[in-house]
């Protein structure tokens, strides 16, 4: 992901974390695959245009630290002001559908919904063979490359369950 992509994904959890005060990002806050250093990298990029302050709290063990969106940074999120530096948003266009969910937390629902298909062939009265059999499908689902790609690190998760 490009740090445009990444800019603007973290200036939503800044957003959204808004009335909380500072906020201490993690990896496991987010749906793809981060690591430390990235989020203190482009956390200090948001700081640097003025779009959120961030305190640095490194540790002789870790880069860690937290921040808050600045008023310009929740301008630019609503749409009011340009941001000073590049950020991409994902934007979904959708029309005469219902029932849609869009957020952050439809990887989580995939997951837990997998899980319970999981557990509820695990239970199912049906064969071992054929528990085998239809554990084997899902895991051959899981790990086509366009379902992986969407998962992200949530399909490793969920193949290791099979």
């Amino acid at each position: 992901m490009k740090d445009n992509e990444l800019r603007g994904l973290f200036l939503k959890k800044y957003y959204e974390h808004r009335k909380e005060g500072f906020y201490q990002p993690e990896v496991a806050d987010f749906t793809i695959s981060l690591e430390e250093s990235e989020i203190v990298r482009i956390s200090e990029q948001l700081d640097q245009h003025d779009l959120i302050n961030w305190e640095s709290l490194n540790t002789f063990q870790q880069e860690k630290g937290h921040g808050e969106i600045t008023a310009l940074g929740i301008d630019v999120i609503e749409g009011e002001k340009a941001s000073p530096v590049e950020i991409k948003y994902q934007n979904i266009t959708i029309s005469s559908s219902s029932n849609i969910q869009i957020g952050d937390q439809n990887i989580q629902d995939i997951k837990i919904s997998i899980e319970n298909i999981i557990s509820s062939i695990e239970s199912s009265s049906f064969s071992p063979q054929e528990k085998n059999e239809a554990k084997s499908k899902l895991k051959e689902f899981l790990k086509h490359p366009v379902v992986a790609s969407i998962l992200g690190a949530t399909s490793s998760t969920l193949i290791g369950m099979l």
